[in-house]
């Protein structure tokens, strides 16, 4: 008897995680902090642009390495969950 295998996530599923992801680490991150420590406004921005640009080797690169087992799993345990009740 042979085990079943799992299907491997749809791509669209790693789009909807990374985006948001990225949106979030790219200009959250600085906006965020800027408002914290109560920057001016062309500060915040300034400090936005150079981070975008520090920053995309990270959110091309690295954010989706460190994504992709989660995802799996996740797509993992809901195939199992959903496969299990047809």
């Amino acid at each position: 008897m042979k085990a079943e295998s799992t299907p491997i996530p749809p791509p669209n599923l790693y789009v909807a995680v990374n985006v948001p992801l990225a949106i979030a680490w790219a200009l959250g991150v600085p906006i965020l902090s800027g408002f914290l420590l109560a920057w001016p406004g062309w500060v915040i921005g300034l400090t936005t642009v150079a981070w975008l640009i520090l920053n995309t080797r990270i959110v091309d690169r690295y954010l989706p390495v460190h994504t992709a087992p989660a995802i799996r799993a996740i797509h993992r345990v809901y195939f199992n969950i959903v496969g299990s009740k047809k």
